[in-house]
């Protein structure tokens, strides 16, 4: 999957981002983010890796994001969204997949961010935003109330990162999150 939202042969390698945001200090949303290893040549180096990665991309890979695909769903917490998020099973959540796009219309970041709805809040604005029946997996989490959102975040919010891990790895490949190092808010 990791290779298809990024346009790459299957195999490729890629950098895998996951962390957790914390905003006013709580965590709040849970990501997961790819990229290409041919785009990001070193990326393991960057530590701490700063909170805005895309000024990242743009310093020091020269990759301006400019555009960015994105499919918003309600859902319900996962035993590791339980975890990190402390949220208790089955609490409502927004799932968000993003794909990044450069300038050159190069699909350069695939990020999944699960987002805890009490204290995140996700604003779109489109004139072209499309509308898809909803899956079974998404009636579940609309009839068990993850369709409302509610939020305490506003734009003074502090937002910061702990990460989680960073692995260069083969896209597809399976892989589960490894457990936190010494963390520090980047």
């Amino acid at each position: 999957a990791d290779a298809a939202r990024l346009a790459l042969e299957p195999g490729a390698e890629v950098y895998e981002l996951n962390r957790v945001r914390l905003i006013d200090g709580e965590p709040a949303v849970l990501e997961k983010i790819v990229l290409p290893a041919a785009l990001f040549a070193g990326f393991e180096r960057h530590d701490p890796l700063p909170n805005a990665l895309y000024a990242l991309y743009q310093r020091d890979y020269g990759l301006n994001i400019v555009s960015a695909q994105e499919e918003l769903r309600a859902d319900i917490a996962r035993k590791d969204d339980c975890r990190r998020l402390k949220l208790e099973p089955g609490a409502p959540l927004l799932h968000i997949d993003r794909v990044a796009i450069s300038l050159e219309g190069t699909r350069v970041e695939w990020r999944a961010s699960r987002c805890d709805d009490m204290v995140f809040a996700a604003s779109v604005n489109s004139s072209s935003a499309a509308v898809r029946r909803p899956t079974k997996r998404m009636e579940l989490a609309r009839n068990s109330g993850a369709a409302t959102l509610a939020t305490s975040a506003h734009a003074s919010s502090a937002i910061a990162g702990i990460v989680i891990g960073v692995r260069h790895v083969k896209a597809d490949a399976p892989r589960s999150v490894a457990a936190a190092p010494a963390a520090s808010a980047t």
